[in-house]
């Protein structure tokens, strides 16, 4: 009797893990949209909001 009771601890352990793995792949598209409004969110600090054209953008320099 004791050998199946550790047949179950050991089938509990393998479906946990597959419920978790599940889990993570179903967010990966939300922790994927999370990082990237990060990253987009740290480099529109840099240029304040503007995106570069080559056409279009003008450079002004001041000095002090």
């Amino acid at each position: 009797m004791k050998r199946m009771s550790n047949g179950f601890l050991t089938l509990e352990y393998v479906i946990l893990i597959f419920i978790v793995v599940v889990a993570i792949l179903a967010m990966r598209r939300y922790l994927t949209n999370a990082l990237s409004g990060k990253w987009k969110e740290s480099a529109d600090v840099f240029g304040s909001g503007r995106q570069y054209q080559p056409a279009v953008t003008k450079l002004t320099v001041t000095k002090q």
